[in-house]
Parts: C-alpha cells; structure tokens; sequence
C-alpha cells in the first residue's frame, strides 16, 4: 500500500509490469494514469498487488514501467 500526496505537481511512478496496481486516490483537476505495457506471466500464484491511495489537487501522475 502506498499513500501519495501530490499538490500543483506531478508524481511518476516506477512499477514492474507484472504486478496488479489498484488506484484509489481522491482528484480534484488531476488525474493517475496507469501507462505500463502490460504483459501475462501465467503464474498467478505469485502476483503481487499494490494499492495507491491518497490525493491529487491540481496535478497529475503517472505509472510506468
């Protein structure tokens, strides 16, 4: 779990495309944009998940790979 605060700015974050990221942030005039090329490994056994909460005002973010 990750929580982010982002404030007339801009967050870019790094994750590994195999990993299930699941958005649960509060905008206002902003945006998270999940950017990653997604990829299918098969073994679901190992998946792991990241959850990113917290709040965007006035700014925006990215996820990426």
């Amino acid at each position: 779990e990750l929580d982010s605060l982002t404030i007339f700015g801009a967050t870019d974050l790094h994750i590994p495309k195999d990993w299930d990221v699941i958005i649960k942030t509060t905008t206002i005039f902003g945006g998270l944009d999940d950017q990653r090329v997604k990829s299918f490994t098969g073994d679901e056994s190992n998946k792991k998940v990241l959850v990113i909460k917290g709040l965007i005002l006035f700014g925006g973010g990215d996820i990426k790979n």
